[in-house]
């Protein structure tokens, strides 16, 4: 939102200028028609954009973690990425259910045994 504020401010500033441009040639007698279309509003949305800037850069830093590089805060972040319960329960029941006709060989494959005590851990996961 703040970005989207200060983007706004460039083109409200021309407007506002426009503006007091206008006042002043119309003050003075002048023609305006060169000027184009005005936004009388400008200069208020200018000042109103103008003090919401720092109101926001106070709420974005009050919010920010000044520790945000620790492990801790790292750690956290990871945690917050880590699957749910119940997605890891879909993976570890997928996993044996793609080795499941390999084991049912007298001799299966000994990757298809790795994987399904692999499936364990993660299902333990969500107990």
């Amino acid at each position: 939102m703040l970005a989207e504020l200060l983007r706004r401010l460039t083109p409200l500033a021309r407007q506002a200028s426009a503006a007091t441009e206008c006042e002043r040639l119309s003050a003075a007698g002048a023609s305006t028609a060169h000027l184009g279309r005005i936004n009388p509003l400008a200069a208020e949305e200018l000042d109103a954009v103008s003090a919401r800037c720092p109101e926001l850069a106070a709420q974005v830093a009050a919010a920010a973690w000044p520790d945000w590089n620790t492990p801790l805060r790292i750690r956290e972040l990871s945690s917050s990425r880590m699957p749910g319960e119940h997605e890891l329960a879909g993976i570890a029941a997928q996993l044996r259910r793609a080795v499941a006709s390999a084991l049912d060989l007298a001799y299966p494959d000994p990757e298809a045994v790795r994987l399904t005590k692999l499936a364990g851990p993660i299902a333990k996961r969500t107990d």
